[in-house]
């Protein structure tokens, strides 16, 4: 079989290292030109304007939208088309637990990871978290934790779940679906993963996020069980307490119930994995407690002149910068800005009366940010992410937080999201040195 893949980032290197291991004839394709000749001269097999016609299968990369003139031609000749996760996972056999959403899955996936193997069980964290599926060699008794973005979901079809989690579904990545239900339908394609017979199967091993069975409930075709914070849930806490129906199963750190609604619904969503795979709660707390955030997340940073720093520049859309607004205990000198995801920023405006007393709005969002949010909010519009610290710095009054929720993609100004944290944080620790 002759195999084209389609994007040459992380994941497309990977699956090419996979099919070329496996005796395939593989192609590399990227838009990027400087990357397939740096390709080309270590060794690869690439072309810049390949013939879809010649190749029997394309693997797409995540970010390969389906409007791209290659995915385009595969659909229209009738060519197979897969991604680089279901090409791992037709073919893997460990038990296999798959988290998506919006926002918090790579948190979840993490915490999940930890715990498991703070319990003493084997566990890899893989898939959008970092860790490519073709890339994994773990042996038949570790389990994977696989966390699935909405383009992966996408074009995976292979029964290989045994627990699967749709942790949210809030507007996003609305520059590539059409509408909120077009990605709603991308989100529950996890539905179609689910192993039918599975040892752990009791009622269905899908679990699906209060909002989730509420609003995009009917695209759910399978049996299903939800979490929240409704005590009618199968799994529900009060932010004190981890319960199923009236049991109380785990009591939440101090720590914890400090934090915004949305941590407690994730150590909820990280239980009811653990939990299925033997976790006592004493276990469970015990990793909970040793477990460390990743970084960009609604990251504490500094408090300079009494004034606290938080970096969440993960918050990439715009529930997750409401999110971070709402964990906050003070009020807030708001960063925001970047590549815009289609998205209306309107909700922002009643999350943030009476919390948000500024934002500097930067990167091609910004104009559409400042249109959206004025006159209700002072917006200022500058140039850069070190005149937008500055300018919070100028700002903030002892007392106050200053965040940075861009609510936007970082690709206009940085590589990626962690380069923007990362300048972020240094923009604020440079005024402490």
């Amino acid at each position: 079989m002759k195999t084209l893949v389609i994007g040459l980032g992380k994941s497309g290197r990977a699956a090419y290292a996979f099919l070329l291991k496996e005796g395939e004839s593989v192609v590399g394709t990227d838009d990027q030109a400087e990357l397939l000749k740096k390709l080309e001269n270590e060794g690869l097999n690439v072309q810049a304007h390949p013939q879809v016609e010649e190749f029997d299968r394309l693997v797409l990369s995540p970010g390969v939208p389906p409007t791209h003139p290659l995915y385009m031609k595969a659909v229209e000749v009738g060519k197979e088309i897969t991604c680089e996760a279901e090409l791992a996972l037709s073919r893997l056999q460990q038990p296999c637990i798959a988290i998506t959403g919006t926002n918090g899955k790579t948190t979840v996936t993490l915490l999940v990871e930890h715990i498991l193997k703070r319990s003493g069980l084997k566990a890899c964290a893989l898939g959008n978290v970092g860790t490519p599926l073709t890339a994994y060699q773990g042996g038949a008794e570790e389990i994977m934790v696989v966390e699935l973005s909405s383009f992966q979901l996408e074009l995976m079809k292979t029964p290989v779940v045994d627990i699967g989690i749709i942790l949210n579904i809030t507007p996003d990545h609305l520059d590539r679906y059409a509408t909120m239900k077009e990605y709603a339908e991308a989100k529950c394609r996890l539905q179609k993963l689910m192993k039918g017979g599975s040892c752990l199967q009791d009622r269905g091993n899908l679990w699906v996020h209060q909002n989730v069975a509420e609003e995009f409930g009917a695209l759910l075709e399978v049996d299903y069980q939800t979490y929240g914070t409704n005590s009618k849930c199968t799994s529900w806490t009060d932010k004190e307490s981890l319960k199923s129906g009236e049991k109380i199963e785990a009591i939440l750190p101090i720590r914890y119930r400090s934090l915004g609604e949305h941590e407690s619904e994730n150590v909820l969503a990280a239980w009811i994995v653990c939990k299925k795979f033997g976790v006592s709660s004493t276990d469970f707390l015990a990793g909970l407690e040793t477990f460390e955030k990743p970084a960009h997340r609604i990251e504490f940073v500094a408090t300079l002149d009494g004034v606290d720093y938080f970096n969440d520049s993960k918050g990439t859309n715009i529930d997750a910068t409401i999110k971070a607004v709402e964990a906050m205990t003070k009020e807030v000198v708001l960063i925001a800005g970047g590549v815009d995801k289609g998205s209306s920023y309107q909700p922002w405006k009643k999350s943030f009366a009476g919390k948000v007393r500024r934002v500097f709005a930067i990167g091609e969002a910004a104009e559409k940010i400042a249109s959206e949010l004025r006159p209700e909010f002072e917006v200022e519009i500058v140039a850069t992410l070190q005149e937008a610290v500055e300018g919070a710095r100028s700002r903030a009054k002892e007392g106050m937080s200053v965040l940075l929720s861009p609510g936007c993609s970082s690709y206009d100004m940085f590589r990626d999201y962690a380069h923007r944290g990362d300048e972020f944080k240094k923009y604020v620790r440079g005024k402490i040195l």
